[in-house]
């Protein structure tokens, strides 16, 4: 028992300090078929980070779009239905301000008062062209039904859908 005491008192203590030194690492070593020694890697620095992702605001924008733009499944009184992201958002802010949820409701008005400015904004001259038709239509008899079938056609590309 006492050679083994001996010989423990006589190993070398580890060098902790040099190896802290030494930052590079080595090369890895492969065996002769081609494989790297177990325990030892390839790579030895590892996968690199990824790297964060700027946002910009045309990405933000373009990314918003494209959320909101997707096609999603959703169920309803109708059964199963396909709608866009945003449709699906404005069936559910419909569903809450009709349960007479204040804010919800008071969003969805907003929102349908600037869809309905933006749209008349868009159509103006052509409802001053239809209204100014349909006058004359009506105050003159003899109007042709080509003049009618004209009217229909303007009525339908101003329609709101």
């Amino acid at each position: 028992m006492s050679n083994d005491s001996n010989e423990k008192s006589q190993r070398p203590l580890p060098n902790y300090a040099a190896r802290s030194q030494d930052t590079a690492v080595p090369a890895a070593v492969r065996k002769a078929n081609g494989q790297f020694a177990k325990g030892t890697s390839g790579n030895p620095k590892g996968r690199p980070r990824r790297r964060e992702r700027t946002y910009l605001p045309r990405q933000f924008v373009s990314d918003v779009l494209a959320i909101t733009e997707e096609t999603i499944t959703i169920k309803t009184e109708r059964g199963v239905q396909k709608v866009s992201a945003s449709q699906a958002c404005l069936m559910q802010l419909r569903r809450k301000a009709m349960g007479g949820h204040g804010p919800s409701l008071r969003k969805l008005l907003d929102l349908h008062l600037e869809a309905l400015a933006m749209h008349t904004e868009k159509h103006a001259k052509y409802f001053n062209m239809l209204d100014s038709y349909e006058t004359e239509c009506v105050f003159n008899p003899e109007t042709s039904r080509e003049m009618f079938d004209w009217l229909n056609k303007l009525r339908k590309a101003t329609r709101r859908t």
